[in-house]
Parts: structure tokens; C-alpha cells; sequence
């Protein structure tokens, strides 16, 4: 009963205990007489007695737990806190409540993501969904809130040839890049706030350089990725896809003139 959540299942299981004890109670009771020892049976006696109210107590407030539809465990909550927080796309839990209804459990949550589009945002929230029912028993049903993320900056990454501030040039190539620059624009006003550039560790390889250096940038938290190269229909673009990573295709040969196209197009 316990490990399919069942409420009827669990109160048969106590009820098969308390009558275990009471023939339990009788088999003392006898060997006391037996044995002249007669008090035996009275003690047995309380024991069933003392259990039968626990079971009965445990048992009701299991039934007003269904009928009131409690709240579940704080195990139970923040284990789906950390399945939701590993999804892709999923910025911040803003409200979680779930309850259960028998063996059934029933969860309700709000979410921010940074996704704009109507189509990918309705994606991310039955992935959302299937996860939790994937990972947590019982679930009949997650509703999904989806809204959009209440952020200050946008973070965006380019690929470039050298590590040289603004005035770096870009990259022709995504995967054979020597840097990754990683900048904020802030989106009050639309100014830098932050750059640093990350060394590509992977340009030595012979293969999979594009999808191993998207991977690299997912760990990073972008919004978009820069690029001269289109990437389109390669690996490294379904990877940026399925973390909910925009593209955005450049003729721009330095840093300086990609943040200034930003700022026009802002």
C-alpha cells in the first residue's frame, strides 16, 4: 500500500496487523494459563488494545488527509523543485503547491522562462510536466503556469578570433573559434554591463568541435549566440534549440560593431 500510495491498501495492511496481534493476544492468554501465570493474557490484552487505537488513529487521519485534499511532504516538493530547476528554459519557480487525492498526487506550479515564443514556451511547459511525471510517482496531473522571465540583462555569446575587449574580431567558423566572448546588455538601456571572454577548449579536436563548444556555452546560462557561420540544421544548433538558445546570424567582423547593431535594432 505504501509503495503505490494507497490509502485503502494501508488501512487493509493495519487491519491484517491488529487482527496478527489479537490471535497473537490469544496464544499468550493460553500459555499464561498454562504456565499459572494469568495476568499474561491481561497484558496482552492492553497491547492489542493500545495498537488497535494507534491503527484507527493513523487510519483516520490519513482519510481526512484524502477528503481535505492535504498538501504533500516537504520531500516530496522539494524533490520536484530540483527536477523542475534542471530544466532548460526554466529561469526561476516563483510557486509550487501540489496535494494528493488518494494515491493520486496533483501538482501546481508557476514558472519564468525567457522564452518569447508562444509555440517553444507551450513546449517547455509539457516538458515540464512530462519530467515531473517521470521522476515522481503518482502524479495524475502537473499545471504548468508559464511566465516571462522579469530580467535586467540579456546574455549573449560570440565566437572570436582573439581576446582583444571590443575590439576583437569574429570568428568565421563557431567551433573552431579561440574564444567565446560572453557580454549583458542591460535591457533598461540597452548598454553593456558585463564581458569576459572563456577559452575554447575544444578547438583541438577532429570531430563534434561545434557541438561540444554549444554545450560549453548551455553551462554558461546565454540567451543568444552570435555568429558569422550559420549553424542552421547542425548539432550545435539543435543543442543551442533544445536549451531554448536563440541564433542570430552576423556580417559584423568585430565586437564593437555586433554591440552597436544591438543598440540599433533595440
Amino acid at each position: 500500500g505504501k509503495e503505490i500510495n494507497s490509502p485503502s491498501l494501508i488501512a487493509d495492511g493495519k487491519h491484517t496487523q491488529v487482527d496478527t496481534y489479537a490471535s497473537t493476544a490469544v496464544l499468550l492468554g493460553l500459555t499464561g494459563y498454562y504456565l499459572d501465570f494469568p495476568y499474561l493474557d491481561s497484558i496482552a490484552g492492553i497491547f492489542v488494545t493500545l495498537f488497535i487505537f494507534k491503527a484507527g488513529y493513523e487510519i483516520l487521519i490519513d482519510a481526512v488527509k484524502v477528503l481535505l485534499d492535504a498538501s504533500i511532504g516537504y520531500e516530496d516538493l522539494s524533490r520536484i523543485k530540483e527536477i523542475v530547476s534542471k530544466i532548460y528554459g526554466v529561469r526561476k519557480i516563483n510557486s509550487l503547491k501540489a496535494r494528493s487525492s488518494g494515491k493520486f498526487m496533483f501538482v501546481e506550479m508557476e514558472i519564468e522562462t525567457n522564452l518569447k515564443d508562444l509555440n517553444r514556451a507551450h513546449q517547455l511547459s509539457n516538458k515540464v510536466e512530462a519530467q515531473i511525471k517521470s521522476e515522481i510517482k503518482n502524479v495524475d496531473r502537473a499545471i504548468i503556469h508559464m511566465e516571462p522571465e522579469k530580467k535586467k540583462i540579456v546574455r549573449y555569446s560570440v565566437p572570436c578570433t582573439e581576446n582583444n575587449g571590443i575590439g576583437s574580431k569574429i570568428s568565421d567558423h563557431f567551433g573552431e573559434a579561440k574564444y567565446f566572448c560572453l557580454f549583458d546588455m542591460q535591457i533598461a538601456d540597452n548598454e553593456l554591463a558585463d564581458m569576459k571572454f572563456i577559452v575554447n577548449p575544444f578547438i583541438e579536436l577532429e570531430k563534434r568541435k561545434g557541438l561540444k563548444a554549444a554545450e560549453l556555452l548551455v553551462t554558461k546560462k546565454i540567451d543568444k549566440l552570435i555568429t558569422r557561420e550559420s549553424i542552421a540544421q547542425k548539432s550545435a544548433f539543435y543543442v543551442l534549440e533544445d536549451s531554448y538558445v536563440d541564433f542570430v546570424q552576423t556580417s559584423a567582423d568585430t565586437l564593437e560593431e555586433v554591440i552597436e547593431e544591438l543598440k540599433v535594432l533595440s
